[in-house]
């Protein structure tokens, strides 16, 4: 889940100007759809529960934040 961290010292300084705000809001959405996914994934895989959709629906809810915090790093670095 964390593979991009090693990019974040390069991308520190031009980060700088991000508010305290926004990194709090970042992170409470990282973690809380890292919470999501892994809630479903614990009772398919442990419980054995079939809840293959909520599964493949939390992981598309992931991706589309993390898609989202990369722009918005993005867009933030270039300005």
């Amino acid at each position: 889940f964390l593979w991009y961290l090693c990019l974040f010292p390069l991308a520190y300084p031009s980060l700088r100007r991000v508010g305290k705000l926004a990194w709090m809001a970042i992170l409470a959405a990282w973690f809380g759809v890292q919470g999501v996914w892994l809630h479903y994934a614990y009772q398919l895989e442990f419980l054995g529960r079939p809840c293959f959709t909520q599964v493949w629906l939390a992981s598309l809810l992931f991706l589309a934040v993390n898609t989202a915090i990369a722009c918005f790093l993005v867009i933030r670095r270039s300005n």
